[in-house]
Order: C-alpha cells, then structure tokens, then sequence
C-alpha cells in the first residue's frame, strides 16, 4: 500500500522514508480514542494525524487519558482526523469536523474540543499556550472552563500531583471544579520546511513513530536519523543541531515558527561561521519576542522545562529538581515575571541542576575534544560523542549564565532599591548574549 496518505501503514514506505521508534507512554493506551462512536474498542488501532502544510504542531498528552492533537500554527486546524481500525475495517475511517459534532461521542468531542482550545490559543500569536486537551474523565463544565481560561490566558491547573507543585488558579478554587486531566505543558521547536512531509504515528505497541521524507528534508540538510546503537530514545537532525531526546514522559510540539527566509538566511549564516547566529539558532531565543516563538532548539527537555518554571506559589524549597517534579512546575508558556527574590531561587535551582546533570556524566568536554580529535572512531560512535558533548555545552552554558545572573542579582541587591532588583527578570537575562563556551 502507498504509505503517503493513508493506506498501507508502515508497509507502504518508500525507501527515501526513516523510520524512528520511541517508547510513548504519554499517549497513554491511545487515550481520546478509547471507544468509536460504534463501541469498537480503539486500542489497537493506529491513530494517524496528518498535516499537508508546514507548520505542524503535534501535541502529546499524558494523564488519566492522553490524546494527539495536530493543527497548523497559523491557527488554522488540520482538515482531518483519520483513525485506522485494524480490527474492524481495512479502510481508514476519515472524521471531518462536522462529523465528529453530528456523532455527539463525548471522546470524539473532547478531540475536538481539544483542536478548537489548540486554535483559540495560537490565533492572536501572542504565547502559544498548551496546544490541546485531550482524555477521557473531563466532565463537560471542566471543558469549558479549561477552554476558557486558554482563552484568557490564566494558569493552566494540573491535577493532584503527589509530590509536585501544588499551584492553583483561584477560578479553579472558587468554581469547585478539578479537571481530572493535566492541561500538558508543551516544548516547542523549531522545524524548517521541510520537514512538513513528517508523519506521525501511534503503533499497536505503544510505540511513536515518527516519519520523515528524508528525499525532501536532504535539500537543507535537515532530516532524521535513527538513533546510534546503544543511545535510547534520542531523535537526531543532521545539521548544525538535534531535537532533544524524548523522554518517555515528555509533551512535545514540533511546532514551524519562523518564516521560511528567516530561516534561510540564518542557516546561510550558521553556515558560514557566524558566532550570533549560531548561537540565536541553538540556544538564546528561549522566550518569544517578536520573530521566534519559543525556540530552545537544542536545549534537552528537562532544562528547557526548568526554565519555564512559572507560577510557584513564591515557594522554591529545594535546591535540586527531579525532571518529574520540574515538569509538574511548569503551568504556562509565558515569560517568566517573578518576584526578584524568587527569580534569585529559581536561578539557583537552574544552576545546582545543570551542575548536578553535568556530574552526571563521565567525560568533562575537553576529553570529549580530545576523543573526536585522536581516537579511531566510527560514524555512530562520533555522533554519539558529538551528541553527548552538545548537551554538555549547552548544560555549561546555563551554569555560566545563572552564575552570572546571581552575581549580578547580588550586586543589585547590595547597590540599588528593591525596585530596580525587581526589574531584572531572568528571561531578559537569558536573552542577553552569552559567554563563549569552550
């Protein structure tokens, strides 16, 4: 069968697509789908989402029940939704819409609730927001309330979760209601044009694939690679920087957020050596201004989380984070305005962080130098290397960065009023250029 649009499944790839398979426990047994409007169960079909444009944004929901949203990121949504039943139909089933209204099957309404929430949040460009609510236990008043507080651009609420952060909207406290879905925190990357042939799929086994047109992306040199042996769960681009692993427990949104001549002209740019735009495409555009969405490109998910960190009820007890427990911080996908006082806690949390993750690992990035220089390596074993060493950098670069933040944060405070410490916010900060690393 012809993979492209439809049919065939896996079966059907043609020989210029990859294929790359990370465990996707978010998706949670397939989450929104559970039953179709028939009663089939779901739970060993495929869910295919597909976009022809672009910008894609692919949303992966972890909860009581998960779901997959796909919609274009200038607010328009996907034209469909295709379920393919294995066991019931060998053609896929196309849900428009109007079909997923007319059937009233709560599960198909949550997803497109779930669309319509991805749609009011990105239309006026301002912060994407989470980009989509799927699950199965929300009753239809938590819905609404969810979608309007996107709309309003409120704290988003998690449910109970032992052990992490406790933060709350007073709408939520005062209305009674608790979603017993988390409203997901997302990461946003940015995705040059060609890889909008990128397919997206959910395997019997749980398993995420993800599928790229390797024929269209070669022509500006970005495109998947699996994996080297031995390294789980990694997703690779070849050019100048990767997609940060996914972990099992990650939300991630493949998101395009920069016009395609910007584009050009910046890899022109990274091509030729230009330190600033090397470093605007890896690292420092972490927060939205007026030309980049949220594009830590190449930050690992657990500090690009930890950066996010919004919202703690001006508590910040412990010094070091478990990436579970960071990513129960995170409610929203605005810059960060602290308190000084707090933003002073949440620097130093980076920081012990980043330190603790560098220890982690057992080369120190002159040794890693030093390997890629002098030792007989194969291709696997050099991209490993180059992969390990990036994440260090770029874990370096951010202990550096709320270093300096602190040191500078101490001077302010012992020199000028606690207003003009206030005015010093961390997301600024992080804009500000970078020491040179290494």
């Amino acid at each position: 069968g012809e993979g492209r649009n439809g049919g065939g499944g896996p079966g059907g790839l043609r020989p210029d697509e990859v294929i790359l398979e990370v465990p996707a426990s978010a998706i949670v047994d397939g989450g929104a789908f559970k039953k179709s409007p028939l009663g089939q169960r779901l739970e060993d079909d495929q869910i295919r989402l597909i976009s022809p444009k672009v910008q894609i944004a692919l949303v992966l929901l972890q909860s009581t029940g998960g779901g997959t949203c796909v919609e274009h990121a200038d607010g328009e949504l996907a034209p469909w939704v295709e379920l393919v039943s294995k066991c019931k139909t060998p053609s896929p089933t196309k849900w428009t819409m109007e079909q997923i209204q007319r059937t009233q099957n709560p599960k198909l309404m949550t997803l497109m609730g779930a669309l319509k929430a991805v749609r009011r949040s990105q239309l006026d460009r301002v912060q994407p927001l989470v980009k989509g609510i799927g699950g199965l236990n929300i009753s239809e008043q938590a819905f609404d309330w969810a979608i309007t507080e996107i709309d309003r651009r409120s704290v988003l609420v998690p449910s109970q979760n032992p052990g992490g952060s406790k933060a709350t909207s007073g709408n939520l406290a005062s209305s009674g209601l608790r979603p017993t879905h988390i409203l997901a925190p997302v990461l946003d990357l940015m995705l040059p044009d060609p890889l909008a042939k990128c397919r997206i799929e959910v395997e019997k086994d749980n398993t995420l694939k993800v599928i790229a047109n390797e024929h269209i992306a070669a022509g500006s040199r970005v495109h998947f690679r699996p994996p080297p042996p031995g390294v789980p769960n990694e997703v690779y681009l070849t050019s100048h920087a990767y997609i940060p692993e996914i972990n099992t427990n990650d939300f991630v949104v493949l998101k395009g957020v920069i016009p395609e001549d910007e584009w050009r002209d910046l890899m022109i740019k990274v091509d030729q050596g230009d330190m600033e735009s090397t470093q605007k495409f890896q690292l420092l555009k972490i927060f939205q201004d007026d030309h980049y969405s949220v594009s830590a490109f190449t930050l690992p998910p657990r500090l690009l989380m930890a950066l996010r960190i919004l919202h703690l009820n001006s508590k910040l007890p412990k010094q070091n984070y478990s990436f579970e427990e960071l990513k129960n911080m995170v409610q929203e996908d605005r810059a960060v305005y602290f308190s000084s006082q707090n933003e002073a806690k949440v620097a130093k949390s980076l920081l012990n962080t980043a330190t603790h993750l560098l220890d982690k690992y057992p080369t120190t990035l002159e040794e890693d130098s030093r390997l890629l220089l002098e030792a007989p390596l194969d291709d696997d074993q050099r991209l490993a290397i180059e992969y390990r060493k990036s994440k260090k950098t770029l874990l370096h670069q951010i202990k550096l960065r709320m270093e300096d933040y602190l040191e500078q944060y101490a001077d302010r405070r012992s020199s000028s009023s606690p207003a003009t410490a206030a005015n010093m916010h961390l997301e600024r900060f992080i804009q500000q250029p970078a020491r040179i690393v290494g």
